[in-house]
C-alpha cells in the first residue's frame, strides 16, 4: 500500500516542483500587492474574479517555470541548487513537462484575456521574454539578467492593471520596482553561487568582474531600488504611516547592502543579503495589500 501511495504522490509532487511553488508564491504575493493598491487607489471593491484573474497568472507563472526547466535540464544536472529538480532527476519525461508547462500557460492567458486585452498582452510578453529570450541567452551575455528582469517584473504590472484596465505612472513605477529589486537579488545569487553558474555554463557576470564592482553594484541597485519604493508610496499617497515604514525598509535594505563593504566573507554577506532582498520585497508589496484591508475598516 505505501509503495502505491509512493508511485502516485511522486509525479504529482513532481509536477508541482515544476512550476516553481516559491516563484509563484512571490508572484501572487507581488500581484496581490499592486491589485490592493489600485482597489484603493480607484475605490474599487474586493471581486471574486480579481481572485480567478490572480489564479490565471500563478497558471501562465508555473506554466513558464516549467517550460523554463525543459530547455535547462542540461544546466540544472550541473548545479547542486536545481540538480534535484524533476526533469534532471528522472520523475517526469521532457513529454510531460511540455505538456503541463503548455497547457498551464495556455490556461493562464486564457484567464488574463478575461480580465482585459491589456493585462493578456502583458502575459504573451512575459511568457515569450521568460521562454524564448531570457532562458537560451542565459548560456552567452550576463544581459540576460536585464532581460529576464521584464518578465520577472511583470506580476506587479499584471496585479495592477486587472483592476485598472489601462496604463499609467502608478502601475508602471510598480513594474520598475521591482525590475530594479531583481538585478541585486540576483547579483547576489552569483556571489555566493558563481562557481556552480560557471560549471553548467551560464554567464551572471563578465569573466572580468571582481567582488568589489559587483559589490557596488548590488549597492547601486538596492538604493535605486529603495528610493522607487519610497517614492511610489508617495505618489501613491498612501499616508503618513505606510511612507515611514517604506522609508525605514528601504533604509534597512540599504544598510544590507552597505555591509558588503566591511565583509571578509563576500559568500556568506551575499547570502544575508539575498534573505534581505526577499524581506523588503515582501513587506513593501503587503504593505499596498494592508491599506487595502485598512480602507475597508
Amino acid at each position: 500500500m505505501d509503495k502505491a501511495i509512493e508511485t502516485t504522490t511522486m509525479p504529482l509532487q513532481a509536477m508541482m516542483a515544476l512550476t516553481k511553488p516559491r516563484i509563484v508564491h512571490m508572484s501572487l504575493i507581488v500581484a496581490l500587492g499592486s491589485m490592493g493598491l489600485a482597489m484603493v487607489h480607484f475605490n474599487v471593491s474586493l471581486h471574486i474574479k480579481f481572485v480567478i484573474h490572480l489564479i490565471g497568472l500563478a497558471c501562465l507563472v508555473g506554466g513558464a517555470s516549467a517550460l523554463n526547466m525543459v530547455l535547462e535540464i542540461d544546466t540544472d544536472a550541473l548545479m547542486e541548487r536545481t540538480a534535484g529538480r524533476p526533469l534532471p532527476q528522472g520523475v517526469l519525461s521532457q513529454r510531460q513537462a511540455w505538456i503541463l508547462g503548455l497547457a498551464l500557460s495556455v490556461m493562464g492567458l486564457g484567464v488574463l484575456a478575461a480580465a482585459n486585452i491589456l493585462t493578456f498582452v502583458l502575459g504573451v510578453i512575459s511568457l515569450v521574454t521568460y521562454v524564448g529570450i531570457y532562458t537560451p541567452m542565459k548560456r552567452v551575455s550576463a544581459l540576460s539578467l536585464i532581460v529576464g528582469a521584464v518578465p520577472g517584473a511583470m506580476p506587479a504590472w499584471m496585479g495592477y492593471t486587472m483592476v485598472a484596465g489601462h496604463v499609467d505612472w502608478l502601475g508602471f513605477m510598480l513594474f520598475l520596482v521591482l525590475f530594479f529589486w531583481q538585478l541585486p537579488h540576483f547579483w547576489a545569487i552569483g556571489v555566493y553561487r558563481g562557481d556552480e553558474y560557471r560549471r553548467a555554463g551560464l554567464v551572471i557576470w563578465d569573466e572580468r568582474s571582481h567582488f568589489s564592482q559587483i559589490r557596488s553594484c548590488i549597492f547601486g541597485g538596492t538604493l535605486l531600488t529603495g528610493a522607487l519604493a519610497s517614492q511610489l508610496v508617495w505618489v501613491a499617497d498612501m499616508g503618513l504611516i505606510p511612507q515611514a515604514l517604506t522609508i525605514i525598509a528601504a533604509i534597512a535594505f540599504s544598510l544590507s547592502a552597505a555591509s558588503g563593504y566591511f565583509t571578509e566573507t563576500p559568500k556568506k554577506w551575499a547570502r544575508r543579503y539575498f534573505f534581505s532582498t526577499l524581506v523588503f520585497i515582501t513587506v513593501f508589496y503587503l504593505l499596498f495589500f494592508g491599506a487595502l484591508l485598512f480602507s475597508w475598516l
